[in-house]
């Protein structure tokens, strides 16, 4: 991976994330969360969007088992949270599900971040655990076919 994209992927990160990681009781640190992002990324599934030459969005999960992944990091510019930008992200994350074999994905999103549920819900992801911080999320590959993301998709890829 190149340096470029590492920074444009943190940079990113830290746009979207900061607020929500302070207001739920943590500290976002860009040098600590480059590196973390840096080791993830190599075991990881990383799909970017671009628009107009420009990083806009990234999506990377990780193998937790076999059949099973962690997502890492959903992170859409304010700017380009639109169904051209989800649906691309859609697409490509069940092609690389079918491809990798991948039969649940998991995520994890604060409380205070509204946004980003409401973003996981939309691709069909549900709850299945909750703390005061926040919320693990999963989805079967099979459901994000039936959600309302897949079933605009149309199965395309």
């Amino acid at each position: 991976m190149s340096a470029v994209l590492l920074d444009a992927i943190v940079a990113l990160d830290a746009r979207v994330l900061a607020g929500h990681t302070a207001q739920a009781g943590d500290a976002f640190d860009a040098a600590d969360h480059r590196q973390k992002v840096a080791a993830s990324l190599e075991t990881s599934q990383l799909i970017c969007v671009e628009r107009d030459g420009r990083h806009v969005a990234h999506t990377y999960f990780r193998p937790l088992a076999e059949g099973r992944w962690f997502v890492g990091a959903f992170s859409v510019d304010p700017a380009h949270r639109n169904a051209s930008v989800l649906a691309e992200i859609g697409r490509r994350m069940a092609a690389i599900m079918e491809d990798e074999g991948i039969e649940t994905l998991e995520s994890h999103v604060y409380r205070t971040n509204e946004l980003s549920l409401a973003f996981h819900e939309k691709l069909g992801f549900e709850r299945f655990m909750e703390n005061e911080k926040g919320f693990a999320l999963r989805i079967e590959r099979a459901r994000l076919a039936t959600s309302a993301l897949g079933r605009r998709l149309g199965g395309r890829r």
